[in-house]
């Protein structure tokens, strides 16, 4: 098991479709994280410094 390694998703890493799918799930899972963070310390704050 490698270390830093949480989750292993077993599929083919060779094919580009493959490729495909799993950095498309990986950067709207990101997304979808990323504004949920501004949106609760906007709430706790009231204040959100963007850079």
């Amino acid at each position: 098991s490698p270390d830093g390694i949480n989750y292993i998703i077993p599929g083919n890493d060779d094919a580009m479709r493959s490729i495909r799918l799993y950095t498309e799930s990986v950067a709207s899972a990101a997304k979808a994280g990323r504004g949920q963070d501004l949106a609760v310390q906007a709430e706790q704050d009231g204040f959100v410094e963007a850079e």
